[in-house]
C-alpha cells in the first residue's frame, strides 16, 4: 500500500499499521527523490516520527510564524510537529529511509494529557531533535504490537499510546520551561548515531568521546542525560531492533547475529530473549504466522 506522506510530500509504502484512542501508528518506507527547497507543510494532527536509521543530514526544517527564532535545523531521528503549524522543510534529495510514525488526533491529545502541546518559543528547533529515550522506547514498542501483536495486544497498545502522548506533553512543557537543553547537542548526537549504525565494527567510548570532543566521562554523563540510556544500551537496543528487522527477511539467525557484531548466535538469542521475552528463532515464526494470516484476509 501506497500514500502520499506529510511532512516530505514524497511517496511511501506502509509496513505496518494499527490505529487506537484516536491515533494512528504506521511504519513508513519513504520513496523520495525530489529535492524540496522551503517547501511548506501543515496538518491537521499531531505528527510524531522516529527514523529507524540516522537521517540525512541534508535534510533541515524550521518552524515559520517564529522567524528568525526558528532557524533551518537539520531533523534528527526523533521529530514532533504539533497540528496546525507549518514547517518549512530543504532537502538537497527526497528522503528514503524507514521511520515509526503517529499520527495523534488533537482531541485525543488534550483528553489524555489535559492540554495541547506547545512549541518552546525560545527555541523551537527543540521539537526537530528530541533527546527523550523513553519516547524512543515508547514507539518502539508499539511498532512492535503493529508488526508483530501478542497476547492481549489491544489493551496494551492503549496503554503505551497514553504512555506516549503523556510523555510527549511533559518533554514540551519541560522544553518552553527550560531554555537550555541539558545533554548532548543535536550534532552530537547525530554524529553518535552515524558511527553506530556500523555495526560490524562497533565503536569504543573513547573513539566517540574523540568523535564529539569531549572526555568519556562527560560524554557518558550527557549522553544518558539525552537518551536515557547508556552509550552501551543505546548501541544494544539499535542492533536488536536492526536484528528484528532482518529476521523478516530470510538471512540465518547464524548471518544476521555476525552482521551485528554478535560473537556468536546464541549470544544475540541472549540479549534478544532478555529484551523481548521472545528468542529469534520464535520472533520470526511470530513474523512469518502474521504475514500467512494477512495473506488468507486478503484472499478472502
Amino acid at each position: 500500500m501506497t500514500e502520499a506522506a506529510f511532512p516530505y510530500g514524497c511517496t511511501t509504502v506502509i509496513e505496518g499499521r494499527l490505529d487506537t484512542l484516536g491515533a494512528s501508528l504506521k511504519v513508513l518506507r519513504y520513496q523520495g527523490s525530489a529535492p524540496l527547497t522551503d517547501g511548506g507543510a501543515r496538518h491537521q494532527v499531531h505528527w510524531l516520527e522516529l527514523v529507524l536509521a540516522p537521517r540525512s543530514r541534508s535534510i533541515t526544517a524550521s518552524f515559520s510564524r517564529y522567524g528568525e527564532r526558528s532557524r533551518h535545523e537539520p531533523m534528527g531521528d526523533l521529530v514532533f510537529l504539533p497540528a496546525g503549524e507549518e514547517v518549512k522543510l530543504r532537502t538537497d534529495t527526497g528522503p528514503r529511509h524507514t521511520a515509526i510514525v503517529c499520527e495523534i488526533d488533537p482531541g485525543a491529545f488534550r483528553h489524555w494529557t489535559g492540554a495541547d502541546p506547545h512549541i518552546p518559543s525560545h527555541s523551537p528547533e527543540r521539537l526537530l531533535d528530541i533527546p527523550s529515550g523513553t519516547i524512543r522506547h515508547l514507539m518502539r514498542r508499539l511498532a512492535e504490537e503493529t508488526t508483530a501483536p501478542g497476547i492481549a495486544s489491544p489493551r496494551l497498545t492503549e496503554a503505551l499510546f497514553v504512555q506516549l502522548t503523556i510523555e510527549l506533553a511533559r518533554y514540551c512543557e519541560a522544553a518552553e520551561d527550560s531554555p537550555e537543553a541539558s545533554g548532548l547537542a543535536g550534532w552530537r548526537l547525530r554524529l553518535i548515531d552515524e558511527r553506530v549504525a556500523d555495526f560490524a565494527n562497533p565503536p569504543s567510548l573513547s573513539e566517540l568521546a574523540a568523535l564529539c570532543g569531549m572526555s568519556v566521562r562527560q560524554l557518558t554523563r550527557a549522553f544518558r542525560a539525552s537518551r536515557g540510556s547508556t552509550l552501551g544500551e543505546h548501541q544494544l537496543q539499535l542492533r536488536l531492533e536492526a536484528a528484528k528487522r532482518a529476521l523478516a527477511g530470510t538471512a540465518s539467525i547464524k548471518q544476521i547475529a555476525f552482521s551485528l557484531g554478535f560473537s556468536s548466535p546464541s549470544r544475540l538469542a541472549h540479549a534478544f530473549r532478555r529484551s523481548f521475552a521472545i528468542t529469534p528463532l520464535q520472533y520470526r515464526q511470530r513474523v512469518l504466522r502474521q504475514e500467512r494470516e494477512s495473506g488468507w484476509k486478503g484472499i478472502r
